[in-house]
């Protein structure tokens, strides 16, 4: 593939180097109507643009076929304008501009066949067997049609995200739409540039810093560059779990050689996500990769999910419990910073239900409730927590919490009576258990096995 950009890149000077000369040459003796002066305006634009590209591409911040393929476009821009200027009237020799042109076609007559051959000799099979277009047909028309669709699906979609920017350009939704629609053509340029436009609305969101990292990364050909390791380090600092930033930080590391640290923080992303999390796979496959670039046995990784807590039953049972538990630790500390985080409270139940702490599991779920005050289903789950177990009095005061909150968002029905009259029980109001209860035994079919269940309940209270 380097000989392609090689080529790519010769072509792109001689095309440059003769545009120039072109429109130098015809700049002399031009009227100085608005007109011309509007013409000049946007090459000095386009030459700004190009002086830009030059320097991002030699920072490294894009990439070679990003930048061979902007530089054709300004070019071809260049050439445009060029042609413009001539018609409006130039006052160079004929003989000037026509060895301008010779020159023109005889680079591109030395320069084509020369790359053609070297692109052939790089990517061609002639060993490979004939597979003639004529028995083809029908397969490279299905393609095509299937192609040429997608594409223009695509370009559509660029062009009411554009149009949406125009819109309503103060909406950071229509900027990250824009930003998606870009990124599925491999608009490098236009992607970032939404981004950035994000970026200054949100006034720097995590969020949208990890999206402008990634894109400057995938300009780069997936190289993490020094200004997406600027925003990774910002992200990381107000967000140490902020998925897409701990993954390119693992994956700028993997790129230093420093395979140990790789490993690390991409275990430490493998922590915090959910079990369905669809980077996992992506995850592990670098982990492992990282683990035979640098010779590094790897431990089971640790997760806050049941299957991963079990994959370190090969461990000691010392170095399993320290690896659970400061794992715990981890996500309980940040999610005290952090307590708006439903699933990751969640996580944290499942995981105190594997290691068996029932109490710590109830706290949580309390705390999941908290997060989410109008999840009704949420609530019954925790009060079904409350259903056979000694309760402290702290924790009857969290279930009451939850049945208030119930209450107040207007719940009723037989799932509702049947909490209120077992947390009535709880804290002694027998008086109200047996009202609630004997309520909910109207609603019930009388020879049902609920009902009579249930009247055995209100028969036991004093």
């Amino acid at each position: 593939m380097s000989v392609i950009f090689i080529v790519g890149g010769m072509f792109c000077l001689l095309l440059v180097g003769s545009m120039l000369v072109y429109i130098r040459r015809h700049q002399r003796g031009i009227d100085t109507a608005d007109r011309d002066k509007s013409l000049h305006d946007q090459i000095d634009q386009l030459m700004l643009a190009r002086t830009t590209l030059d320097k991002d591409h030699q920072s490294g911040r894009l990439s070679d076929s990003d930048y061979a393929a902007t530089c054709l476009d300004i070019d071809r821009r260049l050439l445009g304008l060029g042609h413009q200027l001539a018609k409006g009237g130039v006052s160079d020799p004929k003989d000037q501009k026509d060895q301008t042109f010779t020159r023109l076609a005889v680079g591109l007559a030395m320069i084509l066949p020369l790359g053609a051959a070297l692109i052939y000799a790089d990517l061609g099979r002639p060993d490979l067997a004939d597979n003639p277009l004529i028995g083809r047909t029908a397969e490279i028309a299905s393609r095509s049609e299937t192609i040429n669709a997608t594409k223009e699906n695509l370009a559509q979609n660029l062009a009411r995200a554009q149009a949406a920017t125009v819109a309503t350009p103060d909406h950071i939704e229509s900027w990250l739409k824009l930003a998606e629609a870009a990124a599925a053509v491999n608009d490098s340029a236009t992607e970032i540039r939404a981004l950035r436009m994000a970026q200054q609305l949100t006034i720097d969101d995590p969020g949208v810093l990890s999206l402008l990292a990634e894109a400057l990364s995938r300009a780069a050909d997936g190289q993490v560059t020094i200004p997406a390791r600027d925003l990774i380090d910002t992200v990381l600092a107000s967000e140490p779990d902020e998925p897409r930033a701990l993954f390119l930080w693992g994956l700028a590391a993997f790129q230093d050689g420093d395979y140990q640290a790789a490993i690390t923080r991409w275990q430490t992303l493998l922590s915090i996500s959910p079990a369905d999390a669809p980077w996992l796979p992506i995850v592990r496959e670098n982990i492992k990769q990282a683990a035979e670039a640098g010779g590094i046995a790897l431990r089971p990784a640790i997760g806050t999910d049941e299957d991963s807590i079990a994959a370190a039953a090969d461990m000691s049972a010392d170095d399993r419990n320290a690896m659970i538990l400061s794992m715990v630790a981890r996500l309980r500390d940040r999610l005290n910073t952090t307590p708006e985080d439903t699933e990751g409270w969640l996580r944290l139940v499942r995981a105190y239900d594997v290691l068996g702490d029932v109490d710590a599991a109830f706290t949580a779920l309390a705390r999941a409730t908290d997060s989410a005050p109008g999840d009704a289903p949420l609530a019954y789950q925790f009060l079904e927590r409350t259903i056979g177990i000694e309760m402290s009095a702290e924790q009857i005061s969290m279930a009451q919490t939850v049945l208030a909150r119930l209450a107040a968002n207007g719940a009723s029905g037989p799932q509702y009576l049947f909490f209120k009259g077992h947390i009535a029980r709880l804290t002694g109001d027998i008086d109200t258990a047996r009202i609630v209860w004997t309520e909910l035994l109207g609603t019930m079919p009388a020879e049902s096995e609920m009902a009579a269940a249930l009247a055995a309940e209100i028969a036991k209270l004093n």
